[in-house]
């Protein structure tokens, strides 16, 4: 039994680590949780995208709670983002707190129990994942995009736009997109939405732009190195100089051998 777990181990280990090794050529880390959920607890997968997105770990914050039946709760703190949950014991409610905030994030686990409760299944196969996840959680992913680029993380503000709907608008950058909806969360979405789709067609513009920028720079270099070469190239030559020091030097050399 023992070499048996240790090869299950093993193998869940090597799984993870070609996985990570895929997710670097792809960029996709949500194609990375999708396949880790499926071996690891919540608690463990949030901390392996931290990790890999290098940023700060989780922070999680247990409590007392007032709730009947569930004595605990718990507020974990990760990639801009707060989610919180209620537990009958610790271990219950920080699980809870981790599974909440991967779908918040936009990673939509399957909250139904399971011979091992420190295991959570995802909601959709990989035959049926693309980049963008069934969920639709556009306000994680564009989380996710500010984070993996070490931007600030968008704004949201929201108002009525008339008596039947909601309009929410979210800043991002130098952009801003505004979104409606029956409800604020509808609204906001649709408005994270509409900034993923303005961010797809614009980050290769960012790219250009960074590039534009560099090249002038390298241009501004140039020419300063221009300007330096013409001022000391008007100088006098090393001969020039060195008979200017044979003339300085002559008289100190005469009083020198007087004495």
């Amino acid at each position: 039994m023992d070499l048996l777990y240790y090869k299950k181990e093993f193998l869940e280990e090597l799984v993870i680590a070609l996985i990570l090794f895929i997710s670097k050529l792809q960029d996709n880390l949500s194609f990375v949780c999708i396949v880790m959920m499926s071996l690891r607890s919540p608690i463990s997968v949030l901390q392996e995208i931290t990790q890999q997105k290098r940023v700060c770990l989780p922070i999680y914050n247990i409590e007392n709670s007032s709730e009947i039946g569930q004595p605990f709760i718990c507020t974990v703190d990760v990639l801009g983002i707060s989610a919180k949950a209620y537990g009958t014991n610790k271990k219950d409610c920080k699980h809870k707190a981790a599974e909440k905030a991967l779908e918040i994030l936009g990673y939509i686990i399957n909250t139904s129990n399971n011979n091992n409760n420190e295991l959570c299944q995802p909601t959709c196969s990989l035959s049926t994942f693309s980049n963008n996840l069934p969920s639709a959680n556009y306000i994680g992913q564009l989380n996710e995009f500010a984070s993996g680029r070490q931007f600030s993380y968008p704004t949201y503000h929201d108002s009525r736009a008339n008596s039947l709907e909601f309009a929410v608008e979210c800043k991002f950058l130098d952009w801003s997109t505004i979104g409606t909806g029956p409800n604020k969360k509808s609204a906001k979405k649709m408005a994270a939405q509409l900034m993923l789709e303005r961010l797809e067609k614009e980050d290769i513009l960012i790219m250009n732009a960074k590039f534009q920028n560099l090249t002038l720079n390298k241009m501004e270099i140039s020419k300063l190195t221009d300007k330096v070469v013409e001022k000391y190239s008007a100088l006098p030559s090393f001969g020039v100089h060195s008979a200017i020091e044979t003339e300085v030097e002559k008289p100190v050399l005469n009083m020198v051998s007087m004495n």
